[in-house]
Parts: C-alpha cells; structure tokens; sequence
C-alpha cells in the first residue's frame, strides 16, 4: 500500500519539473512506448512520465509495458504510481514474441525502452537477455523503424583506468572476452546487438550508459553503497564501507535521469549509436557519502576496513552529449537526494518519526 507522502512526493516532482513545459513535448505527443522491463527502478519512473505525458496530450496511455511476469510488474506499478494514474497495459514477453494479435495491438509503437536487464548480479536470467533481444530486434522489423534505446551501463568500462577523471564519453569499452562478470558481458553483447539492428535497418539504436542513482522508488534493499548505507541508518547500525574509503561515485535523481532519457529518445537522431551518459559528473567519494549520512541519523558510527585491502575506483561519467542535446546540468543535489529519499521511506521506518 502507498503512503500518502509518498504519493505527494511522486505529485510534486511532476508539477515542478520543468520537462514537462519544454520543447521536447512537442516530439511527443503522438508518441508510443513500449517498455520491455516496467517493474524495476527505471521502468516505473518512466512509466510515471509516461503517463503523464499522456494525460497532458489528451490521449489514451502511450505506455505498453512488456514482462516476464505481468501480474508482479501490475502490483509493483501500482504500489509506486500515483492513484490518479491508471496503470497502463502490461503484455507477457512470450506473448510480446509469439502471438500475433498482441503485435497488432502495439502497431504506432515508435519508441521501445528497454530495461530488463536485472541489475542483482546473481540473477541468472540475466544470461537470456542475449538471445531475448535478438528476438525482439527481430520482432521491430514489424514497426516503422522505431527508436530502440537499449539502457545500458556504465560498468562495460574498465573502471581502474580512469582513477582521479571523469569516465570520457569517448572511451572504449570492454570486449567480452575481456569481461569480469556476466553483467559486463550481458551489458556489451546488448550494446553490439542494438549497434547491428541499426546498421542492417531494423531500428534506430542507442546504447545511454546509465551510472549510479538514488532517490525515491530505488531499492533500499539493494547491495549497492547507497542503499546499504541508507539501510544501516536506518537499523540505527554502524555504517560500514566494504571498500575503499576513497573510491568515487556519482549519484543522480530519479527525475533528472528519466528526463535525460525521454530528452535522449525524442532526440535520438541526434545522437545514435555514439556512446552518452545518464548520470551525475559530481564525484563525491564513499567516505563522504557515509558521513553525510551518518550527520543526519545522528552521527552513527562509520567503520571500514584497512585502506590498502582494495583498490579506489572511480565511477563518475562525462555527460558532455547531454549537454550538447540541452539538458539541463544543474542536478538535484546530494542533500536533495538524501532528503527526497528519506521523505519516501519514513513512514516505515521509526527512525524518522
């Protein structure tokens, strides 16, 4: 069940965002979504956008959102989606692939975000991802070239090697069989397999390479630093740094990262295929966060372990091609993304009553 704050939360965020007065409207009108992958963080917020955009056109819900479970992603749309939106279609992904009818249903579908890549990387069903895609490249041939914006990440680089810098736009990423994981590996076969349905004509690729976020609606339960952070505070335990105290992130807003990605697919003409970046250039290190943290829970302890153990790494991108598209740079800052978060969370929780 959503808790009213919350759901003022979600309200205020899309009565304040300047996005939705912007040119880019104007691309989007007649526009139709098909999001492969709605129940996660990036799904639901674009999803919330989405509808939006909808209700401020007049139209009928541009959103389609295909699932490998339908009635999960239902509920988990629902328990996130302001109550004054409906929640939209949401199609099985076998039935996406192999029944006839629901692709004449999705005919007008110009845009297809795909999300679906689990970010838990214990997830083994993360190794279908490759040959699912394939199959849904090959499914476009069905719509009228339509923009196929495939959220990527910003793990296919070798991170040790941009220690001190921002992770440049034009750097390479990895091969896969230079991979250290199979999220990396999945993450570069998708990039290579939207790179190819542009070049033979099946869509109009781009490969955004998502960074670090936070805010309302991420999961707090996740193994990221962020969350666990956030955990730990509010459990009123010690905060501990698994790492190294001086490895940098980057954090940003679920808002200011959904408008990027809506900004990058009515612009993708723009862009395609050249590598660009969804993500704060801020660096702020893991330190710093658990001590900004650790201030607003009452100064908990931080621990961590001897420095030397591991290595710093730094995870922070240049967005010099969002820039150029005109996004807007001035972000929410560290302090917003703190306060926005614990506002949705603290009914649950006890240590913000």
């Amino acid at each position: 069940m959503k808790l009213i704050n919350q759901e003022k939360l979600l309200l205020s965020y899309i009565q304040q965002s300047k996005f939705f007065t912007s040119s880019i409207m104007t691309k989007l009108t007649n526009s139709r979504w098909l999001i492969l992958g709605g129940s996660g963080f990036v799904g639901r917020w674009l999803t919330l956008f989405g509808q939006e955009i909808s209700v401020r056109s007049d139209s009928p819900s541009m959103v389609t959102i295909a699932s490998r479970d339908p009635q999960r992603t239902r509920i988990r749309l629902r328990s996130f989606l302001p109550s004054q939106y409906l929640v939209p279609k949401v199609i099985s992904i076998h039935d996406l692939l192999h029944n006839p009818e629901t692709l004449m249903d999705l005919n007008g579908v110009d845009t297809i975000f795909h999300a679906a890549t689990p970010t838990d990387r214990q997830d083994q069903s993360i190794l279908e991802l490759p040959s699912l895609t394939a199959a849904i490249l090959d499914m476009c041939q069905g719509f009228d070239l339509p923009k196929f914006i495939h959220l990527s990440s910003g793990g296919v680089y070798p991170r040790e090697r941009f220690f001190g810098q921002l992770i440049p736009e034009g750097a390479n990423r990895v091969s896969v069989s230079q991979s250290v994981n199979a999220y990396q590996q999945v993450k570069v076969t998708l990039e290579q397999l939207v790179e190819s349905a542009t070049e033979s004509g099946k869509v109009r690729g781009a490969n955004p390479r998502l960074f670090a976020f936070a805010g309302p609606g991420f999961p707090i339960d996740s193994t990221f630093a962020f969350s666990d952070f956030m955990r730990s505070a509010l459990l009123q335990k010690p905060i501990e740094i698994r790492g190294n105290p001086d490895t940098c992130r980057s954090y940003m807003h679920p808002v200011n990262m959904v408008e990027w990605l809506i900004s990058l697919s009515a612009r993708i003409d723009q862009v395609g295929l050249d590598p660009v970046h969804i993500g704060s250039h801020i660096p702020i290190s893991m330190m710093d966060l658990a001590t900004r943290i650790s201030q607003d829970f009452g100064g908990i302890e931080v621990r961590y372990s001897e420095k030397g153990k591991q290595d710093a790494e730094w995870y922070v991108p240049e967005v010099l091609r969002m820039r150029s598209l005109g996004c807007d740079l001035e972000l929410s800052t560290l302090d917003e993304i703190l306060d926005s978060w614990k506002v949705y969370l603290a009914p649950q929780h006890s240590a913000w009553s």
